[in-house]
């Protein structure tokens, strides 16, 4: 894994945490600063890199700007019956995404 895909890795576990907390405590995202913080913050990191990044899956494999990527499967897959169950194939984060839209978004997929 290059230090592109461990930032990407990151970000997929602190996104997977936030809609975890959400659906399982039922608070809103602006209660959850601590999780959305740390969402916001390594999508940043990402957008330091790259003007803006996609994730998604393709029959199930995860795929990171559209290509597939065995390396961030793992950390992805938690991911998949979230997008899955909302019909969601990928996601594309930019510089302009904003803390709130993170929560808006958040708060979208924690939605059963």
């Amino acid at each position: 894994m290059d230090a592109f895909e461990s930032l990407v890795a990151k970000f997929l576990r602190f996104f997977t945490k936030a809609i975890r907390t959400v659906r399982m405590y039922h608070i809103a995202p602006p209660l959850m600063k601590q999780d959305l913080d740390q969402t916001v913050e390594s999508a940043g990191q990402i957008l330091k890199e790259v003007d803006e990044f996609s994730l998604g899956f393709q029959e199930q494999v995860f795929t990171l700007q559209n290509n597939p990527s065995k390396a961030l499967s793992g950390a992805a897959q938690p991911m998949y019956p979230i997008l899955h169950g909302k019909r969601i194939a990928s996601i594309v984060f930019g510089r302009q995404t904003s803390r709130e839209e993170f929560a808006a978004l958040v708060d979208l997929l924690s939605k059963k």
